[in-house]
């Protein structure tokens, strides 16, 4: 049932006798379509209903009833039902679920959408949409050996409208006529084309041009000049997906490159001189370094997403950083190691900018700088203070009322 490149939309040719015969009831064909129950119930899988247009499920038997109740006027050749098959690719079958009560939610909503455009394809007058038709879909979930999903939908859909109405052929040979005996008409091109589009859209599926109804059509049906159409599209979709494959690259690229430039970069100057402590002798050539050592270790602060990250960047460097805990718990400053030799981090920044980098350390690995502690200490201090001063005015207030 299915096809290897595309959607397969099909109106079914009626045989002579059992489930293709669609001139006769069609009991035939409505217990053919449960044949795939009977292995899901031994499998110990669930099993589906045939279901209307808007996805009400229906017993066999009153599928069968409605089917063969619904052929008035019509002649013993005359065809009384359809049987329309849809089947996808395997790329299209990816996209319709995880699971069977997934794939089964998903097919509902393109029976909703199919019985629509089957209906509106006919233009006639009192055949606005699926709710008119009297149509029944049976889903079907073939699986192999390897137990890939192949889902496809069956239908069985009335040769007349709800109710004994009009005639509907998807057969017919007529186009939208406008005039004559026979007004309306079913085009099935068009038909099978709105139902490609409406599967990319519902199922959010990004179609290319060679599984397109119209590419494939094309090149089984069309004219040379027509074929040569579709080889431009093709070629354009193709040096489109080049392109844009190229630009990942390069992107991808550049990125390592500026992260590699970045690291040599930094290595370079990390190797350009042996640090060492800060001492009223240093020279400007240490200064030097020391300021940017200052300025990649606030870098790689505001840089760092998490704790993780930041210890991690700063191993690139060639630096370890740790915390220096003062009386009160908090972190009071950073001790920075680099090929053995340790400095203060309040040594290498100015203070606005010590403070800062101790905000965002705390905010990295949850260790509060010393200085905030101590203002919220100072706080509740005060505001003990201020709590006591009030309950001593209380008090004073209540002995002076009561002499």
């Amino acid at each position: 049932m299915e096809n290897e490149k595309d959607m397969n939309v099909k109106i079914q040719s009626s045989g002579k006798n059992g489930a293709t015969n669609t001139k006769g009831t069609s009991r035939n064909l409505a217990e053919y379509l449960e044949h795939e129950d009977k292995d899901r119930r031994e499998k110990g899988l669930p099993v589906f209903p045939f279901v209307k247009a808007d996805g009400t499920p229906v017993p066999k038997e009153e599928v069968i009833d409605k089917i063969d109740r619904n052929n008035a006027r019509l002649s013993k050749t005359d065809y009384k039902f359809y049987h329309l098959v849809c089947a996808l690719s395997k790329s299209e079958n990816l996209v319709m679920g995880n699971s069977d009560e997934e794939v089964f939610q998903n097919a509902l909503i393109l029976i909703r959408a199919i019985s629509d455009a089957y209906a509106e394809n006919f233009h006639k007058e009192g055949v606005e949409d699926g709710d008119d038709l009297e149509i029944f879909w049976k889903p079907h979930f073939t699986r192999g050996d390897n137990d890939e999903l192949q889902f496809h939908l069956h239908a069985i859909v009335s040769r007349r409208a709800k109710r004994n109405g009009p005639k509907l052929s998807p057969l017919t040979a007529h186009r939208n006529t406008q005039s004559g005996p026979v007004t309306g008409g079913f085009d099935r091109k068009a038909f099978a084309e709105r139902c490609e589009k409406l599967f990319d859209q519902l199922m959010h599926y990004d179609r290319k041009v060679a599984e397109t109804f119209e590419y494939l059509n094309t090149f089984a049906h069309g004219t040379a000049e027509e074929k040569a159409e579709q080889a431009v599209r093709m070629a354009r979709e193709n040096e489109a997906s080049l392109r844009a494959e190229m630009e990942a690259a390069f992107g991808k690229r550049r990125k390592r490159k500026k992260e590699r430039n970045e690291v040599e970069e930094l290595a370079a100057l990390l190797e350009k001189k042996d640090f060492k402590l800060p001492v009223p002798q240093q020279n400007i050539a240490d200064a030097v370094d020391l300021a940017s050592l200052g300025n990649d270790l606030t870098r790689v602060l505001s840089a760092s997403s998490d704790k993780q990250s930041m210890l991690l960047n700063l191993a690139c460097m060639g630096l370890i950083c740790k915390p220096i805990l003062s009386e009160n718990g908090g972190v009071d400053d950073l001790m920075l190691t680099y090929k053995g030799h340790q400095l203060k981090v309040s040594d290498l920044v100015v203070q606005s900018q010590f403070k800062d980098m101790l905000n965002r350390w705390g905010e990295l690995t949850g260790e509060e700088p010393a200085f905030k502690i101590s203002q919220r200490q100072e706080a509740e201090r005060k505001l003990k203070l201020t709590q006591e001063y009030e309950n001593q005015r209380s008090r004073s207030r209540g002995i002076r009322m009561h002499f």
